[in-house]
């Protein structure tokens, strides 16, 4: 829903935005109820409700509508030419760095908390082990340690069992197919250099 307005759209609800916070009081109102609502604890639960409810109330409904469209990174798009108004340039600069993320991770959680978030790896000085830490949508993390042997025991498993269910049409991967298909190609372009690597080893 973020990202799915219309030109006519941005620009009126941008005229609306930049109307509310002409007046430093309702910048400083705006950022108020955003921190309250990300400090509350019922987030990120209660994402939807600052979306649909409390902005639309509090600045008008399509200078909110307009707002989370920025914040999503709306303006990236390369549908139609976009410039923030010299009156909003600092405050949305400043909401993107600080609650951009925020907001992504919530929407996330609301629609599958137990989905991924991210991945990081990091090395012992033995350099022996691989530290594997997952990063769910509701902000839980995992840690994995394992020897290189193990680590492809893992990406084994995962790739055999994600190739099977797609072979047997148990997964409807469709509307992801394209993304599915550009990560496999980099996987197996990754495949192919961990191989090569292998085996040049062996040879020497």
């Amino acid at each position: 829903m973020e990202l799915h307005l219309r030109k006519e759209e941005v620009i009126e609800g941008q005229a609306e935005f930049v109307r509310f916070i002409s007046d430093e009081f309702n910048k400083q109102l705006l950022i108020k109820t955003i921190e309250n609502c990300i400090n509350d604890r019922d987030w990120p639960m209660s994402y939807y409700n600052l979306r649909s409810d409390q902005l639309p109330n509090l600045i008008g409904d399509k200078a909110a509508k307009y707002f989370f469209w920025a914040v999503f990174g709306g303006f990236y798009s390369n549908q139609f030419d976009f410039e923030f108004e010299e009156t909003e340039v600092v405050l949305m600069n400043y909401i993107i760095l600080n609650y951009s993320a925020k907001f992504i991770r919530a929407k996330q959680y609301n629609i599958n908390p137990l989905g991924f978030d991210s991945i990081h790896f990091t090395y012992g000085p033995e350099n022996d082990r691989v530290n594997t830490y997952i990063k769910r949508n509701d902000e839980e993390q995992f840690t994995l340690r394992l020897n290189p042997w193990e680590f492809t025991f893992m990406l084994k498993d995962s790739i055999e069992y994600f190739s099977n269910m797609i072979n047997d049409d148990v997964l409807d991967y469709k509307p992801f197919k394209d993304s599915i298909l550009e990560n496999v190609e980099l996987i197996q372009d990754s495949l192919t250099q961990l191989k090569n690597k292998i085996k040049k080893e062996e040879l020497s």
